[in-house]
């Protein structure tokens, strides 16, 4: 599983990609968002979307829409100051995209910035939002680091970069059950204390 060293991991990410456009085809959208952590499904799905493109399954190609945790955003950073990645710290409550060192993060800047797409950043606070939304709306139970990506929609929005008419997408990369200690705190309750954790969490 390791995205460092095993390179099928990122051609399993791709079929995300695929299925994106096989059921989008030519309504395919303006952009894609994905939480990002080591940088593997992000960079898997451009694939997957830009060999459909190729292939004359979609149009045109979306852009990526990259979301980290306000509290590990080594990718946001690299990518608004138009550099190579710095390891940075890592803090939040989204376990797998808690990575202040990417393994994959070549691969997953290349996607956004060959889509003309953008990296975001949001607080623990937004990611527990989009927890109780994603129940709330389509009663799908997911876990912080695979709603991430949904909550990186509304600050997208907020600074024009998406079209409040056409909103992208959302890859939901894990289920609440991986993570079910979350479940509390975005419920409202306290929850009991988190396990310590080591860096790098699963290849997202």
């Amino acid at each position: 599983r390791n995205a460092a060293v095993n390179p099928s991991l990122v051609e399993g990410k791709k079929t995300c990609g695929l299925e994106i456009a096989e059921q989008m085809g030519p309504h395919v959208p303006d952009w894609v968002a994905a939480s990002v952590g080591d940088g593997c499904t992000i960079a898997g799905t451009w694939k997957g979307l830009q060999e459909m493109h190729a292939l004359g399954f979609i149009p045109r190609l979306p852009r990526m829409l990259g979301v980290q945790a306000e509290g590990a955003r080594p990718l946001v950073d690299a990518f608004e100051q138009g550099r190579d990645l710095v390891p940075g710290p890592a803090q939040t409550l989204a376990d797998s995209i808690c990575v202040g060192h990417p393994r994959n993060w070549r691969k997953a800047l290349r996607a956004v910035r060959a889509s003309h797409g953008a990296f975001v950043a949001v607080p623990d606070e937004a990611i527990l939002e989009a927890m109780r939304e994603t129940g709330r709306l389509a009663g799908v139970f997911g876990e912080p680091a695979g709603v991430a990506g949904l909550a990186g929609v509304r600050p997208a929005v907020a600074r024009g970069l998406v079209s409040p008419r056409a909103p992208p997408p959302a890859v939901g990369t894990r289920r609440g059950l991986q993570d079910a200690q979350s479940a509390s705190p975005a419920a409202g309750g306290a929850g009991g204390p988190r396990p310590a954790r080591r860096e790098g969490g699963a290849p997202l």
